[in-house]
């Protein structure tokens, strides 16, 4: 647990893509009010709880949900932090567990400061206790595993961002952030004498990123950026992730021979068409060092990261994206002193939320990623994850709605008894204050 303080010293609650509720009935209460509350009550039916290929194993179930919010926003400083617990309940015992309980733990800490009319800085931190591959990732970046992973898993990300006025068109914006995984599967196993490596010791690291960028007032409503982030992930596990028989093997290899240093080049445009219309993107190159693979590895490839915003009419609106980047990934593969390094994915997002009628709201999301496996065995095969939600839900009055929704999730994957597909349904019902 000591790893914990490198990231939580960081001071945005982190939202599930795939969970399609809208929760914007709740800012009107926030105008009047720095706190609020609210909870929720489901019924469910997930057809794949344990998200395998094969032997799939269905349940009906409930979740509950209370939050509590708590904000304040003044000439020069706002502050926001929220808490949200879910508990799903299975009829059917979840794989690898004794119990029929799921705990979500969801922390939010938000804090920006004018310090000087030309000095500006931002702290923000979000915690997760969970279980569901949407959980635990970092908002619309890519997914490092797309399975449900039973346990208490840890993911803590913290960024920090100073930015300076240096001229009226020119200012420097500077920046710390950092991510750790920690998962609660760990201790050596073997299939057929070799290793067979924990979630731990395939996911377990910290992610830190420091960047400066220039960003260049072009225009009222049109800003340059060029930019440099310096990366570096250090996997945290002690635990092998190749080996034949108890340690040391001659094919002994350890979680953080994966470990890497990245440098990342790029520029954008941060443009709003109108107040309703906004979009950003950067584009640049990734320079990928594997310091401690025996191979000497390292690769470029392009970096990405894109979004367009719509507010299209009375609480409806539309936001799309796309990023482009090498990331971790829960694969190692079979190979004796090979194996896979990372994937390259590429992930396109979407999400709409339209007023049907005065009380009616539907929300759409949907999530595609295409990611190609990087070293081992499995080099240059990929997969792809097909991911939609449809949320409805229909708000009595400002402090009550009833919500109903359906979520898909298809891996289609070339590596054999990988891929996956899973239907959940839910209805129930919200109270706020």
């Amino acid at each position: 647990m000591k790893r914990i303080v490198t990231s939580v010293g960081l001071v945005a609650l982190g939202t599930s893509a795939l969970q399609a509720v809208n929760t914007s009935g709740l800012s009107s209460m926030q105008a009047t009010k720095p706190w609020s509350v609210s909870a929720s009550l489901r019924g469910f039916y997930d057809d794949n709880i344990n998200t395998t290929k094969r032997n799939k194993e269905d349940s009906f179930g409930f979740q509950i949900t209370p939050t509590v919010g708590f904000g304040l926003a003044g000439e020069a400083t706002s502050f926001n932090a929220s808490y949200t617990y879910s508990g799903k309940y299975f009829e059917e015992k979840l794989g690898g567990r004794s119990d029929h309980w799921d705990h979500t733990h969801i922390f939010g800490v938000g804090l920006h400061q004018v310090i000087t009319p030309r000095i500006r800085a931002s702290l923000r931190d979000s915690f997760v206790i969970g279980q569901e591959p949407d959980v635990l990732r970092l908002d619309n970046s890519a997914f490092s595993t797309f399975q449900r992973i039973s346990g208490d898993n840890f993911r803590n990300f913290g960024a920090a961002n100073v930015e300076f006025d240096v001229t009226r068109l020119l200012s420097i914006e500077v920046g710390y952030d950092n991510a750790w995984y920690d998962y609660d599967d760990r201790g050596e196993r073997y299939s057929g004498g070799f290793v067979d490596p924990s979630h731990s010791a395939r996911l377990d690291r910290l992610e830190h990123g420091v960047h400066v960028d220039s960003r260049w007032h072009v225009a009222p409503q049109t800003v340059g950026v060029l930019g440099y982030k310096y990366g570096w992930t250090d996997y945290t596990s002690n635990e092998r992730i190749q080996g034949f028989g108890p340690a040391p093997s001659p094919i002994d290899l350890y979680a953080d021979d994966r470990n890497s240093r990245s440098h990342y080049f790029y520029g954008g445009l941060e443009h709003a068409f109108s107040p309703e219309l906004s979009g950003s993107l950067r584009v640049g190159a990734q320079y990928k060092d594997f310091y401690k693979d025996a191979a000497d590895k390292s690769d470029w490839s392009p970096y990405v990261q894109g979004s367009l915003r719509y507010a299209y009419a009375v609480e409806s609106s539309v936001e799309v994206g796309v990023t482009h980047s090498q990331v971790a990934t829960d694969l190692v593969g079979p190979t004796a002193s090979s194996f896979v390094r990372d994937i390259s994915a590429t992930t396109a997002y979407g999400a709409v939320t339209h007023r049907i009628l005065p009380k009616l709201f539907a929300t759409l999301v949907g999530t595609f990623q295409y990611s190609t496996f990087n070293g081992g065995e499995y080099d240059d095969e990929s997969e792809k994850i097909y991911l939609v939600g449809l949320d409805l839900a229909y708000r009595f009055s400002q402090h009550f709605s009833a919500h109903t929704g359906y979520n898909y999730d298809y891996l289609d994957s070339d590596i054999k008894n990988r891929g996956f597909s899973r239907n959940r349904v839910y209805a129930g019902v919200t109270a706020s204050y």
